[in-house]
C-alpha cells in the first residue's frame, strides 16, 4: 500500500489506475491535500486533478463540481475540528460518516445534485447549509 504522499502523486500524475480510485480514495486525497496545501489551494488541485483523471480514463462527463466541492468542504470542516489527527485511518475512525456516500444528500435534494448546473458549477445546498 502506498503512503499518502505517493498515493497523491500517483493520482495527480495520472499513474493511478481508475480501478484504484473509489470513494475512500477521494476522501484520502482530500484529507492529504487539505492538510498539505490548505483548503483553498487543495480545492484547486483536487478539482483540476479529478477533471484530468476522469478525462484520462475516458469519463470526463462524470466530473461533478458541486459533489466534488461538497466533499472537500466536509473533509476540511472535519479537519478543522480535529487538526491533531495525522493518520488517515484514524481520521476515518473519528468521522465514519464520511464513508456514507449519501452524506451530501443531507444538504442537497437529489434533483438538485442531478442537475446540469450542479454538475458544471458550485450550487449552494438547498436543504441544509454546510458547516462553516
Amino acid at each position: 500500500m502506498m503512503n499518502d504522499e505517493d498515493f497523491a502523486q500517483a493520482f495527480l500524475s495520472g499513474a493511478l489506475p481508475n480501478e484504484q480510485f473509489h470513494h475512500r480514495d477521494h476522501l484520502r486525497l482530500a484529507w492529504f491535500l487539505i492538510r498539505r496545501l490548505g483548503r483553498e489551494d487543495a480545492t484547486q488541485t483536487i478539482t483540476a486533478g479529478i477533471q484530468r483523471f476522469a478525462a484520462h480514463h475516458g469519463h470526463a462527463e462524470k466530473y461533478h463540481e458541486t459533489l466534488t466541492q461538497s466533499w472537500i468542504r466536509i473533509v476540511a470542516h472535519m479537519l478543522e475540528a480535529r487538526p491533531d489527527i495525522t493518520e488517515f485511518t484514524t481520521f476515518l475512525a473519528a468521522f465514519p460518516q464520511l464513508l456514507d456516500k449519501d452524506l451530501p444528500y443531507h444538504h442537497w435534494r437529489r434533483e438538485t445534485m442531478a442537475s446540469a448546473a450542479a454538475r458544471a458549477q458550485w450550487v449552494e445546498p438547498d436543504l441544509l447549509a454546510l458547516p462553516a
